[in-house]
């Protein structure tokens, strides 16, 4: 009898879990249309550099380019997206202006304090190489993208 009194507690405690989620606030769309991607505070950076800095891939514009160690990986990811093209049979140009839509709809302003030399070419690149590379990044084979 015990042991089916803990199998009910666990099926109320399971129950209350369910309706305690289900209490919770529902997020709306437009609330998410502010979120922003912060630059790290200079003063925690330099507090511990290596924290802050990519070690392998860098995506997104703060780092983009950046550092002699990460340029190696950017092959790779013209590597993967050349490879997605051809899988997909698509060329260059129609892959850019698919993305072009997707750029406002991503948002790259929601990234704070971006220089000014972003424009819009730079902007699509890196969609389009950091999405494909981070896309393929955690696969180890290199049939993954073939």
């Amino acid at each position: 009898m015990k042991g089916g009194d803990n199998i009910s507690d666990g099926f109320f405690l399971d129950m209350e879990l369910i309706e305690k989620f289900k209490s919770l606030p529902r997020a709306k769309e437009d609330q998410w249309k502010d979120c922003c991607i912060y630059r790290v505070p200079s003063y925690m950076r330099e507090a511990n550099p290596e924290a802050y800095a990519p070690k392998l891939l860098s995506l997104g514009p703060y780092h983009h380019g950046a550092a002699p160690h990460l340029k190696e990986m950017e092959k790779h990811k013209y590597r993967a997206l050349s490879r997605v093209l051809k899988r997909t049979r698509m060329c260059v140009e129609d892959f850019i202006e698919a993305l072009r839509p997707l750029k406002k709809e991503l948002n790259i302003d929601s990234y704070n304090h971006l220089d000014e030399k972003w424009r819009e070419e730079e902007e699509i690149e890196v969609l389009a190489t950091d999405g494909v590379g981070w896309s393929f990044s955690d696969r180890g084979d290199s049939g993954a993208l073939q």
